[in-house]
């Protein structure tokens, strides 16, 4: 399975596993967050999803009256802060403008491009707290 679909699967659990994204199809965002605010925000947390293979990400409205879940991964180190610095690095072949996607389930999705061995998504949501979500979903993997 490629990167990109692998964190938009990621992403699909997040929103299918959560009561609290209830009617976010209903509630349609005009844009996605630009990439320079994204940018400007940076990530700040990193999860380890398989050994030493971890995603990085922020949660941010970034300018709009939305609250977003942004990831890009996945980044090969040892360290937690190893990672996050990755995903800082990582930030400045960010490019794109995407539109928002309403993905099967109904939430919206926006898709950025970022190189061919990593994938950026941003999600519309306002969950708090998706890590055990996440970390239920990459247990189930084979």
């Amino acid at each position: 399975m490629k990167l990109n679909a692998k964190l938009l699967s990621l992403i699909g659990a997040l929103v299918m596993t959560s009561s609290a994204f209830a009617s976010f199809g209903n509630l349609s965002p005009k844009a996605c967050p630009n990439v320079s605010a994204i940018q400007a925000e940076g990530v700040s947390m990193a999860l380890e999803l398989f050994p030493r293979m971890f995603l990085t990400y922020q949660f941010s409205d970034y300018g709009t009256p939305h609250n977003w879940f942004f990831a890009v991964g996945f980044f090969k180190q040892e360290k937690e802060a190893d990672a996050i610095t990755e995903g800082k690095k990582s930030l400045s072949s960010l490019t794109g403008n995407p539109k928002p996607l309403l993905n099967e389930e109904g939430y919206w999705l926006c898709d950025y491009d970022i190189g061919d061995n990593l994938a950026a998504v941003a999600i519309y949501a306002d969950l708090k707290n998706p890590l055990p979500i996440i970390k239920q979903f990459f247990q189930k993997l084979p």
